[in-house]
C-alpha cells in the first residue's frame, strides 16, 4: 500500500504535533543562519503555533495515513544538471 499525504485544516488536537514539527524545524535550520543563542530563543518564543489560526480553519497540515500531522519528510532526491 503506497502512503497518501493529505492537506487539511488544522484541528486542536493537532497543536501538539505541530509544535512539535516547528521546533525541530527551528533547530534543525536556525544554526545555519543563527548563534546558539539565537536559535535556542527561536524554538522557545517563535517555534509555536498560533490557537487562533487553528480555531478559525486557516491553518493546514498534511497528514499521513493515520491522520496525523506528518512529522517527517524525506527531501527530494537531488535533480543533476549535465
Amino acid at each position: 500500500m503506497t502512503a497518501v499525504s493529505v492537506l487539511r485544516a488544522a484541528t486542536v488536537e493537532d497543536l501538539d504535533a505541530i509544535a512539535a514539527v516547528m521546533r525541530a524545524s527551528v533547530l534543525a535550520i536556525f544554526p545555519g543562519f543563527y548563534d546558539e543563542r539565537q536559535t535556542a530563543s527561536a524554538a522557545v518564543h517563535i517555534a509555536h503555533v498560533d490557537p487562533m489560526l487553528v480555531a478559525d480553519g486557516t491553518y493546514f497540515v498534511f497528514v499521513g495515513q493515520r491522520n496525523r500531522p506528518v512529522r517527517r519528510m524525506e527531501p527530494p532526491e537531488p535533480t543533476v544538471y549535465r
